[in-house]
């Protein structure tokens, strides 16, 4: 693994997350854990996590991938990059990035969105309010939030996650941008 690389790890793979590693990690929401191997860790009140063996294997999807790992698809903009990191009918991932300072308004989504800040300070600002954020600050924007204005000074680097829409926003917008419905099933 690099910094900046996406996997997009199927429900019912089995997977692990190594020692320093800082992720981002978006899911289905599910109240669901299995763990085949847990590396002697210990609960917060010191004990040994319990394994889910038998629950886990009944669970997991033994379909091998050729790869997990998701080259972006990049939207065309003059003042920044625009990538689409992942999408699947359950969420997607862009990424904004940019080495001057800028000015913006969002794109539309059908849902709320989650802006990470990776790089850079910002200032968002829609309906009725305004945020600065900086490097590792998460904020919620509501669906109702339609008009979001993104304002830097400086270089910046964020993540937007949201829930695709029934007509699928951001995939149209790959559309328009000259991808096929095959490079575009491959952020999945």
């Amino acid at each position: 693994m690099r910094t900046g690389e996406v996997y997009f790890i199927p429900a019912g793979t089995v997977h692990s997350i190594l020692d320093d590693l800082l992720i981002y990690e978006i899911q289905q929401s599910s109240d669901v854990t299995f763990r085949l191997y847990d590396w002697q860790r210990k609960d917060a009140a010191g004990n040994v996590r319990p394994l889910s063996i038998d629950e886990g294997i009944a669970a997991t999807h033994f379909l091998k991938r050729d790869t997990y790992r998701i080259d972006p698809l990049v939207i065309p903009h003059e003042q920044y990059r625009h990538a689409v990191r992942a999408l699947c009918d359950f969420f997607a991932v862009e990424e904004f990035n940019c080495d001057h300072p800028a000015a913006f308004t969002l794109p539309m989504r059908s849902s709320c969105r989650i802006v990470t800040a990776l790089r850079g300070s910002m200032e968002i600002a829609g309906e009725g309010f305004a945020r600065k954020i900086g490097k590792g600050t998460t904020i919620l924007l509501p669906a109702s939030c339609t008009s979001v204005i993104f304002r830097t000074t400086e270089h910046f680097n964020f993540l937007m996650t949201s829930i695709p829409g029934v007509e699928n926003d951001i995939a149209v917008e790959l559309g328009k941008a000259g991808y096929t419905s095959e490079e575009i099933d491959s952020l999945k």
